[in-house]
């Protein structure tokens, strides 16, 4: 008598938490590479992964590419700071649009 579990979840939970699924997952992703990079980049994380961390660490890591060649930071560093706020902003559209108290403003 009644419905089944996975009757229940299709019909009433799942699309009650698949909005908010989506938008913490696009938060998760853009905070997972930010700290990736930052371990890299602090020396914290495996060398031989090739991250934009790791880009910022091995030309501040060396002198000379620190001092005389500067222009070698910001590759990396632009790339990075694009990514993560190309997330963060997709994030807050898809709330926006998948959130049903901002969608009545």
């Amino acid at each position: 008598s009644g419905a089944g579990f996975f009757g229940i979840m299709r019909r009433h939970i799942l699309p009650n938490i698949a909005p908010l699924t989506l938008y913490l997952l696009s938060l998760a992703i853009s905070g997972g590479v930010a700290a990736v990079a930052g371990l890299q980049f602090l020396g914290l994380a495996p060398l031989n992964l090739s991250t934009w961390g790791g880009m910022l660490n091995s030309v501040l890591g060396n002198f000379y590419y620190a001092v005389l060649a500067p222009w070698w930071v910001l590759p990396p560093a632009i790339a990075l700071t694009m990514f993560i706020f190309a997330f963060i902003f997709a994030s807050r559209g898809l709330d926006e649009v998948v959130n049903p108290r901002l969608r009545r403003r």
